[in-house]
């Protein structure tokens, strides 16, 4: 009678710690959409409101594309916004946001948002999210233009495509192999890279030549124990994805990524990550 007792109360401490946790995500969830109604949705669309804009942007977000010649451009949020000075709001207050994803990993996020103006869809963005002491910011804006409101049809194969892309890259190229032209193989001419330094509260620009050269001396990532991959969505020639890399023997890294599609296949155009790309070199003095 007692084991049966004490098999209910586990088995109910474990249901309550998972109810909490859903809460608490679902909480997150509606602080991210919240963040990107204020700093977007109203301040863009229906309003023109230069300061609730940077306030709900990080200062040193890029938005990037990729035009009809394979060429990807980027422009900087300020060089951006600074175009926008004598954009007037529009009269009508008649755009509105879908989320059809939202997925939280502790303190970033990523959030697929269609921009819509009554029934017809204009954009899809796959917006990555990062928490700072100020609240939810945007730290990058790739984007896809829908053209006539027109949703595209996903060939099949993409979604792994999109997947091997990533793991050829990230996975093998990067972690395992530590190979230079692997990498630079599977990101595009522009790889904006983001993290949060919560000690300074600011966004910083990551750099894959800092692994690169830890590898020219000898030094190795960490045995990577798994990973799992999972596909927020594909929009046309536009993508995202989350990856978690668990390592030995205890580093655990997550990771969300844009990638656009070119002629010369998926390519990582945007990573956003909650550790230092550097923190999965393995130092030996660590281990004295």
């Amino acid at each position: 009678m007692k084991r049966r007792t004490l098999a209910a109360s586990m088995i109910a401490l474990v249901l309550l710690a998972a109810g909490g946790l859903a809460a608490r995500e679902g909480d997150a969830k509606a602080e991210v959409r919240k963040a990107i109604d204020a700093g977007y949705l109203n301040a863009y669309w229906n309003d023109m409101d230069m300061k609730a804009l940077l306030a709900g942007w990080d200062h040193g977000a890029i938005s990037m594309g990729i035009a009809p010649n394979d060429q990807m451009f980027h422009t900087t949020l300020l060089n951006w916004f600074s175009g926008m000075t004598e954009r007037k709001a529009p009269k009508a207050r008649d755009f509105t946001f879908v989320y059809p994803t939202i997925d939280v990993a502790g303190d970033m996020a990523m959030a697929k948002v269609e921009v819509m103006k009554g029934d017809t869809i204009l954009f899809t963005d796959y917006f990555p999210l990062l928490r700072t002491k100020a609240g939810w910011k945007i730290v990058a804006y790739p984007y896809y233009q829908h053209k006539n409101g027109e949703r595209p049809r996903i060939a099949d194969g993409e979604a792994e495509a999109v997947k091997q892309t990533v793991e050829d890259t990230i996975i093998h190229g990067l972690i395992e192999s530590g190979n230079k032209s692997q990498v630079l193989a599977g990101v595009g001419e522009i790889c904006d890279l983001n993290r949060y330094v919560p000690e300074f509260d600011a966004v910083t620009k990551q750099d894959f030549g800092t692994l690169f050269l830890a590898g020219s001396m000898g030094l190795k990532a960490f045995p990577l124990k798994s990973h799992e991959f999972s596909l927020i969505g594909i929009t046309g020639n536009l993508a995202a994805a989350r990856l978690t890399l668990r390592f030995e023997p205890s580093p655990v890294i997550n990771m969300y990524l844009a990638l656009y599609n070119t002629k010369a296949g998926w390519k990582i155009v945007e990573l956003t990550s909650d550790t230092p790309l550097v923190g999965m070199i393995d130092r030996p003095q660590r281990r004295q």
